[in-house]
């Protein structure tokens, strides 16, 4: 540490002439044990860099949340658009067999009953149409509250879904979506910073546990005379040079506050490392429950699409043969509601799907990069 002092002094007693003083010194002082090196002295400005990280890591948390909240949210409102497509259908094929089984009691080949049951299914796949109906307006709701369009009232924007839920296999790998996630999950990246913010405390309260040994040298001029002048006469004579040097050493006695001080940051180090493993195992079985639901959503698909094969084939033999009275009005019935149903399972899984990989991708914390969106720097920051 370099210093530089200067003075000057005017001494008046009834007894003596006046005497006036001046002079000037330039030093360094060299930390010989405590505050010694670049590490300790360094401590302040490195945890605010990584402070500063922290902070854009966060940043980063909050946009992966949003983001994987608004892809999760536009496919349920996707999902709720087909579903209505097919509850629309299913309302027509009751209009369809009501109208059959009017005109059949009309020329007596079917009886009161068949046609009470096929109102009542009417009215009960018209209640589904109206749930599907309020699915796409909450959908909406969920997207507006999610993108906040700029709008005089935007609750009354709309959003159409234009990617249909078109799904094709994706290969997982648990080993590696847990290595993606410790690396770009930035929780853990948080920790991290927080775990060597410890470090710096470790080493800072270790460093003031030391005494204080100071190598000092300094080197400078003075003046003396009886007038004010005398200040400043030879302060620029190297005749009145004044040279020092020396070790300054001061230590507490028993050193209690700062050995306490280590000790607490010790444990805080330790708690931070702890900390950070813990997370480390939450991360990783977070992954690879993410996994194993990509997986299961996959082989749902696989059976929902099989059930809605069998299910079609199944209806148009059913059509058939009450077509030409080898069932009743009651068995076909069931059985559209069946293919219906299978239809509509089929398509949700299509959609959990898509969903289960857009969660797996957020627990990796590689969903920003998948989709090409990047979290930029503010202006003007430096690493």
């Amino acid at each position: 540490m370099l210093f530089l002092t200067g003075e000057g002094s005017d001494t008046d007693t009834e007894a003596l002439d006046r005497d006036y003083r001046g002079g000037w010194s330039l030093g360094v002082r060299q930390a010989l044990l405590e505050r010694a090196g670049l590490a300790p002295n360094l401590v302040a400005l490195r945890r605010a860099r990584n402070q500063a990280s922290q902070s854009r890591e966060a940043f980063r948390a909050d946009v992966l949340d949003i983001a994987s909240q608004t892809e999760l949210a536009y496919w349920d409102l996707a999902l709720a658009a087909e579903v209505l497509k097919i509850r629309e259908f299913a309302l027509q094929l009751a209009d369809e067999q009501l109208r059959q089984d009017e005109e059949l009691l009309r020329v007596g080949k079917a009886i009161e009953g068949d046609v009470m049951a096929s109102r009542a299914e009417r009215a009960s796949r018209k209640a589904d149409l109206t749930d599907a109906q309020a699915a796409i307006r909450t959908g909406n709701i969920a997207l507006v509250r999610l993108l906040n369009p700029e709008a005089t009232d935007p609750w009354l924007t709309t959003f159409a879904p234009i990617d249909p839920p078109d799904v094709a296999e994706v290969q997982i790998e648990a080993a590696a979506s847990e290595e993606w996630a410790l690396q770009y999950r930035p929780e853990l990246a948080q920790a991290r910073l927080e775990v060597a913010n410890a470090g710096l405390s470790v080493v800072s309260a270790k460093n003031a546990r030391l005494p204080q040994l100071d190598l000092v040298g300094a080197y400078g001029r003075s003046s003396q005379g009886s007038s004010s002048s005398g200040i400043g006469r030879h302060l620029d004579d190297d005749y009145y040079d004044d040279y020092s040097i020396g070790i300054e050493f001061q230590t507490p006695l028993l050193n209690r506050a700062e050995k306490a001080r280590h000790l607490r940051a010790r444990l805080t180090s330790d708690r931070a490392d702890r900390s950070l493993a813990e997370l480390e195992q939450l991360v990783a079985a977070d992954v690879r429950r993410a996994a194993v639901e990509v997986e299961k959503q996959w082989q749902r698909l696989a059976s929902t699409h099989e059930a809605v094969q069998s299910r079609e084939e199944q209806l148009r033999v059913a059509q058939g043969r009450y077509a030409v009275g080898k069932t009743s009005n009651l068995d076909l019935l069931i059985v559209q509601r069946d293919y219906i149903q299978a239809q509509v399972d089929e398509v949700t899984a299509k959609v959990r799907y898509i969903q289960a990989l857009t969660d797996l991708y957020a627990a990796e914390g590689t969903l920003l990069e998948r989709r090409g969106i990047r979290v930029d720097e503010v202006a003007g920051e430096s690493d």
